[in-house]
Order: C-alpha cells, then structure tokens, then sequence
C-alpha cells in the first residue's frame, strides 16, 4: 500500500504546504496565491519555477499553476460588464499584458489564503486552503460579491486534483470566468520531442489583441495531426468543444502527462512560447473562453453559482510513462 504524508513548513519565511507520495512531492505556497510551485515526479521537476520565493513574490512573473480569478487571461478594457452592470476595476492594482489589458484576475499572488484542513488516507494527501472574499479589500470593491473559495490540492498515486469549491454567501447569482494556469516544464528536453494531443472540435480565433473575434475554426484547420510535435511551433490559443472522453496532454521521451478535465471546464488555452529561456508549455483549464464576459463565443455562456449556493470546479493533471503508443 502506497504510503502518502501531508505537513506545513517554512521556506525562507513563508507558509509552504509539502505533499508526498512513494514517486511524487508536491509544494504549495500557501502566502502567494496559494500557488503549487513545485511538483516531481521520480525526481524529475514536472512543474516550471525557476525563481526563488521571495523573487516571485516580489516581481509580476508567473509560475507553477496560479489561479487566475475572478476572469482567466486578459479582458477588454478595466470596466468588467456583469449582469448589465459595469464594474471599474482599480489600475493601480492589475497584471496587464504588452498590449495594457488587465491580465489574469485579481488573487495571483494573494497573501489571503489560510488553511482549512490538511490530511492523509489511504488513497492521497491533501491540503485545503480558503479564501474569504467577505473580508478582502483587495478583490471585493472590484467583483461586488460575497462569497468564499476553497481551493483542495490531492496528490494521489497519479498525479494532482485540483479542485474549487466556490461559496456564494451573496443575494444575487456569482457569475463565473476563472481558470488556472499550469506551466509544464521541459528544460531538460529537446523542443521538437516534446509531443501535444488537442482533442478539441473547434480553434478559436483572436484579434492582434489575443481577444477572441467571436469566429470559430475547425480544428483541422490548425492543426492536422491529433498528436504532433512542438518542435518550432509558437502556441497562444484557445480552444472549445472537447471531444467526449479525450483530454489535452503532453509527453516527453520520459513521462506523459494528461490534463483531465470535468464537464464545467469548457474551454482550453495552449500556451507555447519559442524564447530559449522560456522552455515551457501551459495547458490552461478555463470556465469559458477569454473576454468572455465582454463577448459570447459560440453561445458559450459564463457560468453562474446561484444565490446562497455552492458550486465545485476539478481538473486533474496526470502523469504516468510516457506511451510509446501516441509517438507520431
């Protein structure tokens, strides 16, 4: 039986939550953003952190698999358009990307998280953290809703679940457009071995902007092949319509991991960058597609936690060795 330990430390003055497995560790930095920063896998580092502690807190870089919040990747303008209603958003306290637009939510490195519970069993360890947005100014006086978020990290024999619990304690319906932002590392292997399954029916398309058009494409039309190599291929899309019982993945000539995730996920952003100093890729789960409270894709409406409801969110990144099966 596989033996798994869950416990809290301190890593250079800051709260850090350690999960272990037989095969696997993972780190969660509970004082910044209640991040998982670190994650191995028979000692090899799955996860993208090349920064200290205290140099990532300090500096708007992003890393291991933050939890972009209230909205995913960027919108836009600073105004957020919820139920006919504008909601300015304060400038002064925003991510923007090379183009000015807010970026990523509002909890990226949020000092607010503490723990709710943290355990062991049979089957994984866990650590459940929480936020109560009743209390925070940094995120209340710019998304007007009462509500409280736990967010559960369960190592298990196969990887990681990530699950959301959001708890609206408002009178009024909680409309939803988060996601998260996992950076999967592969420093340590050529670009071109480095293979991706995109089982998605439909390629969004974007302006100069990355701010979705409202068009769709089919996915054939971008990418021929189901698995195909990185190799020199820059990624910056979205993608909607996941085919039933497929889920994104990447593999190395080492370990293949899967990005599982629920029916509530609806769409997905592959992020690829091609700089030598970025050898990273992003499978990014998403509640809706980018701007999506400004424009509707497709019909694809933003989801909403109902008035004194509650409303849970999972996605599971799962590793195993690689499949000789899925080689081009």
């Amino acid at each position: 039986m596989a033996v798994f330990e869950s416990r809290k430390s301190s890593i250079d003055g800051f709260d850090v939550i350690e999960l272990y497995s037989e095969d696997q560790s993972a780190h969660i930095i509970l004082d910044i953003g209640n991040t998982l920063y670190n994650w191995t896998w028979k000692g090899k580092q799955i996860l993208w952190f090349p920064y200290s502690l205290d140099s990532y807190l300090s500096s708007e870089k992003l890393a291991g698999n933050p939890l972009m919040y209230p909205w995913a990747n960027r919108l836009s303008s600073e105004v957020l358009k919820i139920n006919g209603e504008e909601c300015p958003l304060d400038g002064g306290n925003l991510y923007k990307d090379a183009n000015d637009l807010p970026l990523h939510g509002l909890l990226l490195k949020s000092g607010r998280w503490v723990t709710k519970d943290m355990g062991v069993d049979d089957f994984g360890a866990w650590h459940t953290a929480q936020y109560e947005s009743t209390e925070i100014f940094e995120i209340i006086e710019q998304f007007p809703f009462m509500h409280t978020l736990e967010m559960t990290h369960r190592l298990d024999n196969d990887g990681i679940d990530v699950n959301l619990k959001i708890i609206n304690l408002d009178d009024k319906n909680l409309p939803l457009s988060f996601g998260f932002h996992p950076y999967f590392n592969y420093q340590n292997y050529n670009r071109a071995d480095i293979l991706i399954n995109i089982p998605y029916e439909s390629h969004v398309e974007t302006d100069k902007f990355l701010l979705p058009t409202g068009e769709l494409h089919d996915i054939e039309d971008f990418i021929t092949k189901e698995t195909f190599s990185l190799s020199k291929l820059f990624l910056d899309d979205g993608f909607v319509h996941k085919i039933s019982g497929k889920h994104p993945s990447f593999q190395t000539p080492d370990y293949k991991v899967e990005v599982v995730f629920d029916d509530e996920y609806q769409c997905c952003v592959v992020y690829a960058p091609t700089s030598e100093d970025k050898k990273y890729l992003c499978i990014e789960p998403m509640i809706a597609p980018t701007n999506s409270w400004n424009k509707v894709i497709d019909n694809i409406e933003t989801p909403y936690v109902l008035a004194g409801s509650q409303k849970e969110f999972s996605f599971k990144m799962k590793i195993s060795a690689k499949d000789l099966a899925d080689d081009i």
